[in-house]
């Protein structure tokens, strides 16, 4: 079977077959709720309707042969599906404008051969796959995606408490005090589009690896000039840390990501047992 254009969409029940005929559990990083339920019956139930929406889609091939049926399964389509079940490890982005509820995700699982974007719908998920060599494009089309700029003016940094960034989104006045950088970073806050979480998560016995992780955050705002600002997560209960901002565009964001990967499969092979 040939391969087909992307983006491709898979309902939960094509999925759930797909991740039984490779005998995996899920796809880490990416929610899916009702995948293989825990009920044997109903697990039953969903893997036939499954198959019988690969066959009218076409990613399943009946061959009949006398009272026998051979079953030819797009080649192109598992090995993507293997790509998400089983990757070294995965990227999870979530964007949010304005509030919290507007939050999109997607995850890129980065597997041995393929890179996988694959992003939760209303009943499935849709997915683009590309060759592992692709990276640094992959990464710079991400950056885009999100507003990222092309090319920032100037390379600026500041710093803020998160107390301070919450008074300059609720009052959205300019401090004239700042100097330049910080000024520019206020001016941001005041006109954010979105905030964007990061998370690089090494994968180990088809399950994320959570104590490995890396993440970071960004901020887009601006009017005439769009502004992008990179910043390491905060801890939880460190809510008056102060946080250190620096402007990112697409190089930028790439080789971020790229040297986070770097570092977390390197935390893999300096640790390569879980914490017992």
């Amino acid at each position: 079977m040939p391969k087909q254009p992307f983006p491709i969409h898979l309902t939960v029940d094509e999925i759930a077959y797909l991740l039984a005929t490779l005998q995996a559990r899920g796809i880490p990083g990416l929610d899916l709720p009702g995948l293989l339920p825990e009920d044997a019956q109903a697990r039953e139930k969903q893997l036939l309707r499954g198959y019988q929406a690969l066959v009218e889609h076409g990613w399943i091939e009946e061959i009949r042969q006398g009272d026998r049926i051979f079953i030819d399964l797009n080649s192109y389509l598992l090995e993507y599906i293997a790509a998400l079940a089983s990757p070294v490890a995965v990227i999870r982005v979530m964007q949010a404008f304005g509030d919290k509820e507007s939050a999109q995700g997607f995850i890129l699982a980065l597997g041995q051969e393929n890179l996988v974007i694959a992003w939760p719908t209303n009943q499935g998920m849709n997915f683009s796959a590309y060759s592992r060599a692709k990276l640094s494009a992959v990464l710079e089309d991400i950056g885009r995606s999100l507003g990222i700029p092309e090319q920032i003016p100037a390379i600026l940094k500041a710093s803020f408490t998160s107390q301070e960034i919450d008074q300059l989104k609720q009052k959205g006045t300019a401090q004239t005090s700042l100097g330049v950088a910080a000024q520019r970073l206020a001016d941001t806050l005041t006109q954010l589009q979105s905030e964007v979480a990061i998370t690089i998560t090494p994968v180990r016995d088809d399950k994320l690896d959570e104590e490995q992780e890396d993440r970071f955050g960004m901020i887009i705002g601006g009017d005439k000039h769009v502004w992008a600002w990179l910043f390491d997560a905060r801890p939880q209960d460190a809510q008056s840390e102060v946080l250190h901002f620096r402007t990112c565009d697409i190089p930028c964001f790439r080789e971020e990501i790229e040297n986070r990967i770097q570092r977390v499969m390197q935390r893999m092979i300096v640790n390569p047992y879980p914490t017992q």
